[in-house]
């Protein structure tokens, strides 16, 4: 998804350069994750309003664990941007899909042939992302 790469893009580019009139990098990595649930809520609560739906349903509650999973997860994403480069950590998110792939296939789960191409569509995209950012980097 294309919102999502921009996203992503952005909260690095966030993390890794000085703020105009600021003299270090932020470092408040729980204030970016604040930002984006907040605007999360603010668009889906404008969405759900405009077609008539509530904003509060029933099993509503129910939601709130893996809500505070995913913040801490991705208070935890943010954090690490400030130790490893952000192309490092998509790439080692990403990478996971080949080993769960394999172990699965080998417990006896079957794929499609569709399935299989893409998991190398992926690991080659993989290792060419890897390798431009080398070349970027070592110009740099």
């Amino acid at each position: 998804n294309a919102a999502q790469i921009l996203w992503g893009i952005s909260q690095e580019f966030v993390m890794t350069h000085v703020a105009q009139g600021a003299e270090t990098l932020v470092y408040f990595s729980l204030f970016l994750v604040l930002c984006n649930r907040s605007f999360t809520c603010m668009f889906t609560g404008i969405i759900l309003r405009t077609r008539g739906q509530t904003l509060f349903f029933q099993g509503f509650e129910g939601a709130s664990w893996p809500a505070l999973s995913n913040v801490v997860a991705s208070w935890s994403q943010y954090s690490c941007l400030g130790y490893v480069s952000f192309t490092l950590q998509t790439t080692g998110k990403s990478a996971k899909l080949v080993p769960v792939f394999l172990i699965s296939a080998l417990r006896g789960k079957s794929y499609g042939i569709q399935d299989y191409a893409e998991v190398c569509v992926l690991s080659i995209a993989l290792i060419v992302f890897g390798f431009e950012t080398i070349n970027h980097d070592s110009e740099h």
